[in-house]
């Protein structure tokens, strides 16, 4: 497998070779060359299908289109020089399905760089990759597709389509910090509850849920690689899964591109109303940033929510073949976390997934009520990232 770097039209002043980085480079890497801080890397894989056999394009193409996509988008990015292109061209003799692909091992410029596409090619193939790396301190989840799919849009035409989301979400609440503290006040209550009438050694739904991580061998996932209803039918399914699991709450982002804030909603009705959903941000205390990391902390504080992850529907206009695979996938996403479930339509198609921890899983298996949706396969999530030293 053949790869080429590519650092963006602005490199960092201490940018080197990527194949030779010295011991100041790496200071955020510990001992065994895993990065410290990847609990909040947010990971796209976008597969298109383009009209022809691909030609790999130049290293100055994707670099001029990084150039575009920043001086677009710059308003949704924490900072304009953040954002790094690679170019991974795969050999023919190695697999270049969606799966395979999506676990490519990153490149290392992911050290360097907080945000990195990476186009990935195989010569004489009619499709190709966008895998995006990103961390969630530069650039919320939305941009960072959308410049997935601009990427796409320019190496086909040599131009862009404007960000799709042109109105901003209402102003944080008033009451933000007073929702934080019922948040909060759940949190302990659910504990006091869970150290009383628990049982030890049980799995429940409690703050305590990250004391079985361990006890998982892994966190069951399924990619919807097609869907056969309509985007209310699948909000009705998660309505009814909430019920069945006896949660009361859905977590839901609310963007504020670059940063985002979260509502704890407790019904579909408030979750999917512009209002109504921000009127219930609680996370963060005070103002906005980027998601929590993926840690003990945030399974505590969302104990009692389903992750409702909702991207709206982006156009991509410029594009002349057809998106045809997608999925969303935070790194290192904890197997005790909370209930998962990402929609998103790119061009006229609705992108599925779901993820929750086994006991739930077991659950939503049971009910069945998402074996009728469309077509699925297991999905293995990214663990948190290594750069594989030892």
């Amino acid at each position: 497998m053949a790869t080429e770097n590519l650092a963006s039209s602005q490199a960092p002043p201490d940018l080197r070779s990527l194949s030779s980085l010295t011991d100041s480079d790496t200071e955020e890497l510990d001992d065994c060359g895993t990065m410290k801080n990847t609990s909040q890397w947010l990971h796209h894989c976008i597969e298109y299908q383009g009209t022809k056999p691909y030609v790999v394009p130049s290293l100055e193409d994707h670099r001029k289109a990084i150039e575009l996509i920043i001086a677009d988008q710059g308003n949704n990015i924490q900072d304009r020089d953040s954002v790094g292109v690679h170019v991974t061209n795969v050999s023919k003799d190695e697999s270049f399905d969606f799966d395979s692909v999506h676990h490519l091992p990153l490149p290392s410029l992911v050290e360097l760089w907080p945000v990195v596409l990476d186009m990935v090619y195989q010569e004489g193939s009619d499709r190709c990759f966008v895998r995006i790396k990103c961390d969630l301190n530069s650039m919320d989840g939305v941009t960072a597709l959308h410049a997935g799919l601009n990427l796409l849009e320019y190496m086909e035409s040599g131009k862009i389509s404007p960000y799709p989301f042109t109105a901003s979400n209402p102003p944080l609440p008033a009451n933000q910090f007073e929702n934080f503290q019922n948040q909060l006040g759940r949190v302990e209550q659910g504990k006091l509850m869970a150290k009383t009438s628990g049982e030890p050694g049980v799995w429940t739904r409690s703050p305590f849920m990250h004391e079985f991580e361990d006890t998982f061998s892994e966190r069951p996932s399924r990619r919807y690689t097609s869907v056969d209803v309509s985007f209310k039918t699948i909000m009705k399914r998660i309505d009814e899964a909430k019920q069945i699991l006896n949660i009361p709450f859905y977590a839901v982002t609310v963007n504020y591109s670059p940063a985002v804030a979260l509502s704890i909603s407790p019904t579909l009705e408030e979750a999917m109303d512009r209002k109504k959903r921000a009127s219930n941000i609680a996370l963060p205390p005070d103002g906005t940033g980027a998601p929590a990391p993926m840690n003990a902390a945030h399974v505590e504080m969302l104990f009692n929510t389903i992750f409702l992850n909702n991207y709206g529907k982006h156009g991509a206009r410029r594009l002349i073949g057809k998106v045809v695979g997608y999925t969303w996938d935070w790194s290192g996403m904890l197997k005790s976390f909370a209930p998962f479930f990402h929609i998103v339509q790119i061009q006229d198609k609705l992108f599925f997934r779901m993820s929750a921890s086994p006991p739930d899983m077991r659950v939503l298996e049971e009910s069945k009520l998402f074996d009728d949706i469309g077509k699925f396969q297991s999905f293995k999530e990214l663990p948190f990232y290594s750069s594989k030293k030892c």
